[in-house]
């Protein structure tokens, strides 16, 4: 049987031997070496949100991978543990990861958790938020966030993730997430725009975008909707 060592830096399947929570470390075991492997909260952050989901992690399957102890030297050590289920148990609910990789400037990139193996797309397509949220951060790897799984679109076999938002880490927040909670709340504050068919008859609030006075026409607009209103001494004398 090979050792740890054979897979370092390698994804391998295994599951939690002991964990106390209290504590924050524990102990993972793989059928494919003999030794077991450190854990915690520093080396897998992301089993802080397992454990808020499951309680417990004892004799729990996981995949994880392997890599050298920072602390100990010698010794061996887990980071990136997921649980081991299917994104196909989640579809439809809110979930928490973090952004494994974003290009801003093709507006896509993936997400993870440690709530099952596998990587999630996510773009401004799916989650067009996140133009604003890039807008103010300018970088998304490593920031954790919640949102939602759903089958993609344009992939199928495979998920994508939407309404994605950024969450705080509570002990370190820091001044750019700060300031994206601020983006959120402004984005959430902005009423949702709905197709004008949806408003005929109704009265609503909004704004001169253009008028030609001397040809008696222009275009009104407002943020409950997606498109400009034609408007015209014609259609209200009233205006001249």
């Amino acid at each position: 049987m090979a050792t740890a060592a054979f897979y370092l830096g390698s994804q391998v399947d295994g599951h939690v031997k002991s964990f106390i929570v209290k504590q924050g470390w524990g102990f993972l075991g793989s059928p494919a070496f003999p030794e077991d492997i450190f854990v915690s909260y520093e080396t897998a952050p992301e089993l802080e949100y397992a454990v808020s989901l499951y309680g417990t992690l004892d004799n729990v399957p996981v995949k994880f991978t392997v890599q050298d102890s920072t602390r100990f030297p010698g010794t061996f050590e887990a980071t990136a543990v997921s649980i081991a289920a299917s994104a196909d148990d989640f579809v439809g609910r809110e979930i928490q990861g973090v952004f494994k990789s974003f290009v801003v400037k093709s507006g896509w990139g993936f997400l993870n958790t440690a709530l099952f193996p596998g990587d999630i797309f996510v773009s401004f397509k799916t989650a067009p938020e996140l133009e604003a949220i890039c807008g103010v951060l300018g970088r998304l790897q490593g920031h954790y966030a919640t949102f939602t799984i759903s089958p993609s679109k344009a992939s199928p076999g495979s998920f994508e993730a939407s309404n994605v938002r950024l969450a705080v880490d509570a002990l370190n927040p820091s001044q750019a997430t700060m300031a994206l909670l601020s983006a959120q709340a402004r984005q959430a504050s902005q009423p949702e725009t709905v197709d004008p068919a949806t408003l005929v008859g109704n009265r609503v609030a909004g704004s001169f975008k253009s008028f030609v006075f001397n040809k008696g026409y222009g275009f009104l607009t407002t943020p409950r909707l997606k498109s400009d209103i034609f408007v015209s001494f014609k259609t209200d004398p009233k205006l001249q």
